[in-house]
């Protein structure tokens, strides 16, 4: 008997399974059709503009800046940057930064205010290492730490504590200490903007929350460089920053990325617009090699171009009243990434 229900267990057993596989079995001729496939966003997650550097000059009820940063959205920024001169002896103005940074936070985007030295200080800076270090803890510190105290209310989501400042940037403990007294008083991320000569030279990244450098890389001495050359000196700068960023484990920003239409504008990336012979060729070959060089890297936090006017009036490098450069912005920056058909 118990041999007979064994023998019967196995049978039953053996016809549950065939039942199985015939109810999952693929009718002759039907197609199995499996879910989409989405392609990653290899796209830098932090994709800004930087605002016309005069733009906290203006009143804090002009312009319009919900009409200013509609189109900025439009073409795929979720960041806006905007630069701040500290001046010497005396407040900056905070009440047109307010206004700007409710508008940026209304359209669903973020603020990275860019402190930066007046252009006739600039030339001025020391030189000598001691006067650079008391430089920093004497003169730019206490404007930067008076302006940071001063945004407090205002909730920004990225601080610049200074552009290019070469030379000064070097002084490494006066640096630490400087970011220590900001951290004391503001809570929220903080960079650097170095340019791309200079950067490597800079060993407090560490404290820091981002690796900030400018776009000011030199791609090409050519008269008409090729699209791949650009990209492969492009790729060049990459690596070199990738291992930056790796043994100082901090993301990268790009900052002030922009190029105008001088000849030579794939040399030296801050050369002014020429008053003749224009080359808006290469300057878009210029464009859509960092565009091209910022997608898939996960080291890299984001990118900002520069400039985006802060009226009707367009300005040199004015990404908003150039349309092709535009669409090359909007093709790499507004595309969302489209699924892929399995089949």
């Amino acid at each position: 008997m118990k041999r007979f229900l064994a023998i019967l267990g196995v049978v039953l057993l053996a016809a549950g399974l065939v039942q199985l596989r015939l109810a999952h079995r693929k009718p002759v001729g039907q197609r199995i059709v499996l879910p989409p496939v989405t392609q990653p966003d290899i796209r830098p997650a932090w994709r800004g503009l930087v605002l016309d550097p005069h733009a906290l000059a203006l009143a804090p009820e002009s312009p319009h800046w919900n009409t200013l940063l509609a189109p900025a959205a439009a073409v795929g920024a979720n960041w806006i940057a905007v630069p701040w001169e500290l001046p010497a002896g005396g407040r900056a103005r905070v009440a047109p930064l307010a206004a700007l940074t409710g508008a940026v936070h209304a359209q669903g985007q973020k603020i990275c205010v860019e402190f930066r030295l007046p252009g006739a200080e600039h030339r001025k800076l020391p030189r000598d290492p001691a006067a650079q270090a008391h430089w920093v803890q004497s003169v730019w510190g206490p404007r930067v730490l008076s302006a940071v105290a001063a945004c407090q209310p205002l909730h920004l989501d990225l601080i610049c504590l200074g552009q290019r400042l070469e030379g000064v940037q070097e002084q490494s403990a006066a640096w630490q200490d400087l970011v220590g007294q900001v951290r004391q008083i503001h809570t929220g991320p903080l960079t650097y903007a170095a340019s791309a000569r200079s950067y490597a030279s800079i060993d407090w990244w560490f404290a820091l929350d981002y690796i900030g450098v400018t776009g000011d890389f030199a791609l090409s001495d050519e008269t008409d460089p090729a699209r791949t050359t650009l990209q492969a000196t492009w790729n060049g700068h990459m690596d070199t920053l990738e291992s930056i960023s790796s043994r100082s484990n901090k993301p990268v920003l790009l900052l002030d990325v922009g190029y105008s239409t001088n000849p030579q504008v794939a040399l030296d990336p801050d050369l002014p617009d020429p008053t003749s012979a224009a080359r808006p060729d290469i300057q878009a070959l210029c464009y859509q090699t960092a565009l091209d060089g910022t997608t898939g890297k996960s080291w890299l936090a984001g990118i900002f171009l520069k400039t985006w006017p802060v009226d009707a009036t367009a300005v040199p490098g004015d990404l908003a009243h150039n349309a092709p450069l535009r669409t090359l912005v909007i093709r790499a920056w507004q595309e969302p990434p489209t699924p892929i058909s399995r089949r």
